[in-house]
């Protein structure tokens, strides 16, 4: 069970690993079918990242409000026949596969309902077959849940309310919106429509109240003006337990936790001297952890550093960028290991296999033996000790003493 100890009332839903499964290729497969068109919905965005981008090149019209909106247990409520009567007729129309030409729509439905209609879950001895709700542990659960709303909001719930929606995206579960009210209109009637208009399907939806500043996914997002300006948002019950120094992690975990978060904020944060405020308050946690500040000061200026560079940087340079990464990603093995202080470093290891696979003397180079797989470089994956959770935590219902789980089934 997954608990949201956030919430004002405890809920609980089931969230199963199908890891393993027979089902488990297939997920995986309708998950890179379905990929693309769930980016192509109009509500669609990718990350915070890319909400920040649509806001900063946003211009707020007079009398605006944002708001947001939750879904109350998405994947549980989300009906698979409703859903599949939903997504296979948009996955057989001639224009989805004029769009995208990767697929064929009735293998991919075929499997849609291979998946989705045959979810099995062990709990301890007993095992049951889920009948109603979408499969949560699947690996196309997303995209699946992502074009099921995002067909009824392009189709239904965009074009009623156009010109109150002048801005509305969704992350999932999680909306966000500008509204404008019709000023021909009575405001609080429409907006009431609006929200029986969304709430009209089989999902639930909580809605926050029409207001200048709202806090969506990791943000805090306030109108100023004809702008947008954002903040970092963080939860009331965050603990910020950052690894400590003498943790037995790779030593590029600090260096690379403190280039991420500094990175983050300042791509996240509108105000300079928040950004500034920010980085303090991010390392005095890091001090309150166990680092030293004669460690910590020259990994923050570099992380500054890394950070002016990147947003000086284009957005086709960052396409370039990533697009060289992905394939140089392509041309390399992952070797997975446990991680140990006193273990061989990974420079060591590489340099055996540079030495013995990939440039051995006296012998042909592995790129050049003819074999069509290029290879440029193995990397170390470093994989953590069991800790104390690991090890006292119990994963399997069935080993605890005690009767059976059977045993409380009629």
């Amino acid at each position: 069970m997954m608990y949201k100890v956030h919430k004002k009332t405890l809920g609980t839903r089931p969230v199963v690993s199908d890891c393993a499964s027979i089902t488990n290729p297939i997920g995986k497969w309708v998950d890179t079918m379905l990929q693309p068109m769930a980016r192509s919905m109009p509500t669609w965005f990718r990350d915070s990242f890319e909400l920040k981008s649509m806001l900063d090149n946003f211009v707020v019209p007079q009398g605006a409000r944002v708001f947001t909106s939750d879904a109350v247990g998405m994947y549980p409520n989300i009906s698979t026949p409703l859903a599949m009567a939903r997504i296979a007729p948009y996955l057989r129309d001639p224009a989805t596969q004029a769009k995208f030409d990767h697929y064929n729509p009735e293998a991919l439905i075929r499997a849609l309902e291979i998946v989705m209609y045959n979810s099995i879950i062990k709990f301890g001895d007993i095992y049951r077959r889920q009948t109603s709700g979408t499969m949560m542990g699947t690996p196309c659960a997303p995209p699946w849940a992502t074009i099921f709303q995002g067909l009824d909001e392009q189709d239904r719930i965009i074009p009623a309310f156009t010109i109150c929606l002048p801005l509305f995206v969704r992350y999932l579960d999680d909306i966000f919106g500008v509204w404008v009210p019709d000023p021909n209109l009575d405001a609080e009637i429409q907006w009431t429509a609006f929200k029986s208009l969304v709430n009209s399907s089989c999902l639930e939806w909580e809605f926050s109240e029409l207001t200048h500043s709202v806090n969506f996914l990791d943000l805090t997002i306030t109108i100023t003006g004809d702008e947008f300006t954002t903040t970092l948002y963080e939860k009331p019950m965050a603990l910020y337990l950052y690894i400590p120094p003498h943790s037995a992690h790779p030593p590029g975990i600090t260096p690379g936790h403190v280039n991420g978060e500094v990175l983050r904020i300042h791509r996240l944060c509108s105000d300079e001297d928040d950004i500034i405020e920010r980085c303090r308050v991010f390392f005095r946690r890091q001090l309150d952890r166990g680092h030293k500040a004669e460690t910590l000061i020259p990994l923050f200026r570099k992380a500054v550093t890394n950070a002016h560079k990147f947003l000086a940087k284009s957005q086709e340079q960052c396409d370039r960028e990533k697009l060289a990464k992905l394939e140089a990603s392509r041309r390399r093995v992952y070797f997975h290991v446990t991680f140990h202080p006193q273990g061989p470093k990974a420079r060591d290891i590489q340099h055996l296999f540079d030495i013995h696979v990939l440039n051995p003397p006296d012998e042909t180079p592995f790129n050049e033996l003819g074999g069509g797989t290029p290879l440029d470089a193995m990397i170390v994956a470093n994989h953590r000790a069991p800790n104390l959770g690991n090890m006292l935590s119990y994963r399997k219902i069935e080993n605890r003493i005690g009767p059976p789980v059977s045993s409380f089934i009629e």
